[in-house]
């Protein structure tokens, strides 16, 4: 073992190697987690709500559509829902709700753009930092 460390602390080939690895899974891990770009699709659904996540690294929602499809859909961080009002307080179990955003090519899951309750009034809309919304932020 001890030898092929030294192969492998002592090789510019090894040392060039193992640095674009751990570069190409930390991209990969980032890009996987982050952004738009695996949710393509644009889709609307009614649903119920039956489970819901508030806290970190992003706040969750699991629904169930007409078909009895359940769905997974990401939020956006717990500060920044909470910062632009969306909470516990809004939205509980059993709520129908009408959702527009993007889902996964593959999945049951994707980002939510836009929610409303079964009354109409938005109760979440995706924000970013700055106050952009994703809808906004995609040129929409």
């Amino acid at each position: 073992m001890k030898r092929l460390l030294n192969r492998l602390t002592h090789s510019p080939r090894a040392v060039s190697a193992s640095l674009l690895l751990i570069l190409a899974c930390v991209f990969l891990s980032a890009s996987a987690h982050h952004g738009w770009r695996g949710y393509a699709q644009d889709f609307n659904m009614t649903a119920t709500v039956v489970n819901l996540k508030f806290s970190n690294p992003h706040d969750q929602i699991w629904v169930e559509d007409e078909q009895g499809n359940e769905w997974n859909f990401l939020l956006a961080p717990p500060a920044r829902n909470r910062k632009f009002g969306f909470d516990e307080n809004i939205i509980t179990i059993g709520d129908t709700v009408d959702i527009f955003g993007q889902r996964s090519k593959t999945e049951n899951e994707g980002k939510i753009h836009v929610m409303k309750n079964s009354t109409g009034d938005t109760i979440y809309t995706y924000y970013y930092d700055s106050g952009k919304t994703s809808l906004e932020r995609q040129g929409r």
